[in-house]
């Protein structure tokens, strides 16, 4: 393919909404003088795209509560793909245990999925009906165990034969689900098996399950509900989740549709920058290559966390505080950033935590605040609202021709039926110049809007033209998103 440079011109980063052209090329060159006077460090920073597409990026997820039907509009001007939430109440958290005999296991799901929550299967309902009218695909996951499935050892072990009760269960609910028609697209069979806080299953007695589940499902007419896994807690925490992936015997790799991994793997450093994610990748993504280079892979749950830096400015979100990180602008661009690291690495959809506080939660990780705390977006909300106005679905992922390895910069480059986006954060403090080289197209139509706390959005027409050369630079205000669309 043909390789035309993009100019993006200097102005176009600071152009004010609302202006007429030449009122717009006046304030932005007041702007661009008043940072040149006021000295602020700019380091430039190359980012070359080739022509190659790594994976497929399927969309955008949240994790949401089924009950929280209040926030379903809000929700849809994020754009979701997924929905990743809960099948039903917390079965482990009832007083009823769960019984064994499948006929008595239907009348259990039945009586009490209202369990805590009288309304729980109206709201649902209400729920599973917005994800079907607007092609929202749901992820079903059970978070907590049963406990008397588990056995009285530190990593609270399944005891044995309770990955056949637990498959018996998901068979059932997913009866429930169907003969209430709300449409279940994906099933990810237990929440961080390898840690002993929901049930630990060994990775062996894992992967015989989920050739199991598969089993199963297809026989109760389920073949079209996928299965996700194995749905650790990180990336690459102590190595856990490439031992996982290194040892899954053929028979339950074909059973599952894509792999899945959840992104925490910042709580357990006290570095501040985006390389922690990227680096986290290396080691699971060349295991997936060995194993199967063609399946997705899903990250059902990240977010970015802060409670063990020693420079954290602000309390985690995991904690109970007024205000936590998750209040701040800083946070919602690193969050972004974030994102744009798990598609650029291999993530074919990336699943946030999550679209709302609940009230009663003392924790703060939600794009919306609880009703008790007012029920107002978080900063991450309308981060996430520009970036997924621009990101396409089904999209191609361009590979960088290096390695973006940097502190605070983040891009992803997505081309589908000859649109082109290329989406860029700046996670950092500093203004930031980037030379920025992308495969053709046609520029004439190309448009740069931002998100940046410091310059007003801007989305004006591109143009490339007396460019001769190969590369051209833009300017990042700190905290900011920038896209750039164009036509092939």
């Amino acid at each position: 393919m043909r390789r035309v440079a993009l100019l993006i011109p200097l102005m176009l980063s600071f152009c004010q909404p609302g202006h007429e052209l030449n009122d717009t090329i006046r304030d932005c060159s007041t702007f661009v003088e008043s940072v040149t006077k006021d000295n602020i460090p700019v380091r430039p920073f190359a980012i070359k795209f080739s022509s190659e597409v790594s994976h497929r990026y399927l969309g955008f997820g949240l994790s949401v509560y089924g009950q929280e039907t209040r926030y379903l509009d809000r929700m849809l001007e994020l754009k979701p793909a997924f929905v990743r939430l809960e099948a039903g109440p917390s079965w482990a958290s009832l007083e009823q245990q769960v019984p064994d005999d499948p006929a008595m296991l239907k009348e259990h799901i039945a009586a009490h999925f209202n369990e805590q929550d009288p309304g729980r299967l109206q709201k649902f309902k209400e729920s599973f009906a917005f994800f079907k009218e607007h092609n929202i695909r749901v992820i079903l996951i059970i978070y907590q165990q049963p406990y008397h499935w588990l056995q009285n050892d530190y990593m609270k072990t399944f005891k044995p034969g309770a990955e056949k009760k637990l498959v018996r269960l998901w068979v059932a609910l997913l009866e429930y689900f169907r003969s209430h028609d709300m449409q279940v697209d994906y099933v990810e069979l237990a929440n961080e098996p390898e840690g002993n806080w929901n049930g630990h299953i060994p990775a062996k007695r894992y992967f015989d399950m989920v050739v199991d589940a598969r089993k199963s499902f297809d026989a109760a007419g389920f073949s079209h509900v996928r299965i996700l896994g194995p749905g650790l807690s990180s990336l690459d925490l102590e190595g856990i989740p490439t031992r996982w992936i290194q040892s899954m015997p053929p028979g339950a790799e074909r059973s599952i549709y894509a792999f899945s991994l959840h992104a925490w793997d910042e709580v357990l450093t006290d570095s501040d920058n985006l390389n922690v994610m990227r680096n986290a990748w290396k080691s699971p993504k060349a295991a997936f290559r060995k194993i199967n280079p063609e399946k997705l892979v899903f990250i059902t749950e990240y977010a970015r966390e802060v409670s063990r830096r020693r420079d954290a400015k602000y309390y985690s979100p995991a904690k109970s505080a007024l205000f936590t990180a998750s209040d701040t602008h800083e946070f919602a661009i690193q969050f972004v950033a974030n994102t744009l690291i798990h598609i650029n690495q291999g993530a074919s959809a990336p699943v946030a935590w999550r679209l709302s506080d609940l009230n009663g939660d003392p924790s703060s990780w939600g794009l919306i605040r609880s009703p008790e705390r007012g029920g107002s977006n978080r900063p991450a909300f309308e981060a996430f609202k520009f970036l997924n106005q621009h990101l396409m679905e089904n999209a191609g992922v361009w590979k960088p021709a290096n390695p973006i390895q940097d502190d605070t910069i983040a891009a992803v480059l997505l081309n589908r039926d000859g649109q082109f986006v290329l989406a860029v954060a700046n996670a950092g403090a500093d203004y930031r110049d980037l030379d920025i080289e992308v495969p053709s197209g046609d520029t004439g139509d190309a448009q740069w809007s931002l998100f940046s706390e410091k310059v007003p959005d801007c989305t004006e027409e591109f143009s490339d033209a007396n460019n001769s050369e190969s590369t051209h630079r833009i300017r990042m205000p700190p905290f900011s998103i920038g896209v750039l669309r164009w036509s092939e």
